[in-house]
């Protein structure tokens, strides 16, 4: 049996494939990214990615959980461009900033952009979601099944505190939220702002204990809790809660079909940091 970083790692493998395969647009008609594609101009290129990939998360765990956040920022914006990788101009603002404030959390935030509203708010609920996500293409299964991203990664307190202490005129906490937990990691007089993680079960493992942990409950952000909560998406949350095999192969295609650029769209760049 592999251990917790070892399937951590293969997990980790596709989603850094991506990244590698945003960089470069193809000819050929497939609306995905697929491994293989560099077989014969760089044979090499899976083999790279992988050890640089397995490095760097024996190294700080963290890095997979960024990894994936930036891979969905950057295809959902403005289609899989790799511009996370493009240097800022002077007077421009940057699309992203990253922040490392402890050795196992990669941060990985939208600046201040006109493209930044493509992204969903925290604060929709699961029929807005489904209407966000369709004007990319993707049903309310895809959505869901890509939620699990959220398996591995942490969230400040601050990001939903509101649903603990504030939740609304007539109830101080959102009655859908585990409050023993989660007022125990983030308690009111805390006095700062800690990181919890958002799939407190497995938070180092890329796994469908995410859907279990969204039924108990502890599903932290809003976003997360309203599909285990809502008609529209409840079934997808318990099919993929039960069949963690079926899930990871949805999760693997679906990251994999996020707006990407074929044909004449996007460009190939001369010098990966900087637009022709």
């Amino acid at each position: 049996m592999k251990g917790r970083r070892g399937a951590l790692f293969d997990g980790l493998l596709f989603f850094s494939m991506i990244m590698l395969f945003a960089l470069t647009v193809h000819s050929a008609g497939s609306s995905s990214l697929k491994v293989g594609f560099y077989r014969r101009s760089c044979p090499a290129a899976e083999y790279i990615v992988r050890r640089t990939v397995r490095r760097a998360v024996s190294q700080s765990p963290g890095i997979g959980a960024g990894l994936i956040r930036l891979h969905f920022h950057d295809c959902f914006v403005r289609g899989c461009d790799g511009s996370v990788l493009v240097k800022s101009l002077p007077g421009t603002a940057r699309r992203y900033s990253e922040a490392s404030t402890t050795p196992s959390l990669v941060v990985a935030a939208m600046a201040s952009s006109p493209a930044s509203t493509n992204l969903p708010s925290l604060r929709l609920t699961a029929e807005q979601l489904i209407q966000n996500f369709a004007r990319k293409g993707l049903s309310a299964d895809e959505m869901v099944t890509l939620s699990g991203a959220h398996s591995i990664g942490r969230a400040r307190c601050s990001s939903f505190s509101d649903r603990l202490y504030n939740f609304n005129g007539t109830q101080a906490q959102d009655p859908y939220l585990d409050r023993n937990y989660a007022a125990a990691t983030c308690p009111v007089n805390g006095g700062s702002d800690p990181t919890v993680a958002m799939d407190p079960a497995t938070p180092n493992r890329l796994d469908n204990r995410y859907y279990a942990e969204l039924r108990a409950g502890r599903g932290f952000l809003t976003t997360d809790q309203t599909f285990a909560e809502s008609p529209a998406t409840r079934g997808y949350v318990d099919v993929n809660a039960r069949y963690g095999v079926a899930w990871a192969g949805k999760f693997a295609r679906g990251m994999g079909s996020i707006d990407v650029l074929t044909g004449n769209q996007g460009e190939i760049r001369r010098r990966c940091s900087m637009v022709n």
